[in-house]
């Protein structure tokens, strides 16, 4: 037999542009875009069902000027920004391995299930939660010269990347395996709770 988790899924964008001669010689332009994808976590008290909802915001922006000197020279100045944030929550409802009489283990203090495999039977859990904000600011500066037959171009890039881990709980929930080493049979290791594998690693929480 085979199992599909529920998809609920939606998304939003929104695009702003703009231009402004502000001179004969200068011209101004802007962009804006915002990107929304929102996954809703699933559990409805089905261990088959259990999903990790996810809510990734991209947005990126950027800023121009162009400036002529004179009909054989032009600058070209850009500013760019862009921030892209991952953030992973297990449903709301989501149990803990406490709710199955599991007491002698560490915690965190959001019930998640990261993985609980039944040999033969079944599988549940999903990643860990989660945030991770990417940041990236970037600098342009193009210098376009004509003489005569000849086109000459000087230009600088400078881009700074800023990557901040805010949380992420890795396997703090623990990974359980049953195999039916105790009773011959994997479901019944789980109904009496004898664990054939258990790891866990604790989580890690950063902010920059």
């Amino acid at each position: 037999m085979f199992f599909n988790r529920p998809i609920h899924q939606n998304y939003d964008e929104y695009l702003i542009r703009g231009d402004h001669s502000l001179t004969n010689h200068d011209r101004l332009s802007g962009r804006y875009y915002s990107d929304r994808y929102y996954g809703a976590p699933v559990f409805g008290g089905s261990l088959l069902a259990y999903k990790t909802g996810s809510i990734i915001t991209s947005q990126n922006a950027m800023l121009q000027e162009m400036h002529i000197f004179g009909p054989t020279l032009l600058n070209d100045f850009r500013f760019g920004f862009s921030r892209v944030v991952s953030d992973r929550q297990p449903p709301p409802d989501s149990p803990s391995v406490r709710d199955f009489g599991v007491q002698n283990i560490q915690q965190p203090q959001i019930n998640a299930i990261k993985s609980i495999s039944v040999s033969g039977y079944f599988s549940s859990g999903d990643q860990a939660t989660a945030i991770f904000p990417r940041t990236t600011f970037s600098w342009t500066d193009d210098l376009r010269w004509v003489r005569g037959r000849h086109s000459i171009a000087f230009g600088v890039f400078i881009e700074r990347d800023r990557y901040n881990q805010s949380v992420n709980n890795g396997n703090s929930s623990g990974t359980f395996t049953f195999s039916g080493d105790t009773t011959g049979l994997a479901l019944g290791d789980l109904m009496l709770g004898q664990l054939r594998t258990f790891s866990q690693g604790w989580f890690q929480q950063l902010r920059n």
